[in-house]
């Protein structure tokens, strides 16, 4: 199991408007769909102001949405996964303790052949909830690797100047429960 490098990403200037109008603040989770003529593209991660978002979980392919059932069981951040490659994955999002309510949106994952709902609390920006019809292939990972990918993730934000003690409240920590969640090849 490897997992890809954080990368940072502008985003377009539709979303970049969006993220304004919402106030959406540095270290908040976020889902954007981005659209290059007839390739979507999809980011999760954590944005860092200046229209930039640091993706954190790599994805390798975008797939479609008819090649697995739908999982329909969660509690909280636990997602139960109820297709042929069963598991459970728990997601964990930490706010910055700034006092403003939080909501809950959705966004699909994808593990291999498997579908999973991902229940997260963030600020409000709810405009940036995706429908069920976007699939990525998402890596789970192990603490090592997390702590490897949070330490060049600090690299990169050092030079943006950014708050990085933000960005450690928000890590997002994928935890494999059985091993029929596999990472994929590269």
């Amino acid at each position: 199991m490897t997992v890809g490098r954080p990368v940072l990403i502008r985003l377009h200037s539709t979303a970049s408007r969006d993220f304004i109008k919402h106030a959406v603040p540095k270290g908040a989770h976020i889902a954007v769909l981005r659209r290059r003529r007839c390739t979507r593209f999809f980011h999760h991660g954590i944005y860092v102001g200046q229209d930039c978002v640091i993706e954190l979980v790599a994805t390798s392919d975008v797939l479609a949405a008819d090649a697995a059932s739908a999982c329909e069981e969660f509690t909280g951040s636990r997602v139960t996964v109820n297709t042929s490659a069963c598991g459970e994955v728990d997601l964990y999002c930490k706010l910055p303790d700034d006092g403003e309510a939080s909501s809950r949106w959705r966004a699909p994952f994808r593990c291999k052949r498997t579908r999973l709902t991902a229940v997260v609390r963030t600020t409000s920006i709810t405009a940036f909830c995706l429908s069920s019809s976007i699939w990525v292939l998402c890596e789970p990972t192990d603490q090592n690797m997390l702590d490897s990918v949070l330490r060049r993730a600090k690299d990169l934000l050092s030079k943006e100047q950014f708050n990085y003690s933000l960005f450690t409240r928000n890590c997002e920590h994928f935890a494999p429960r059985v091993s029929t969640l596999q990472a994929p090849k590269r």
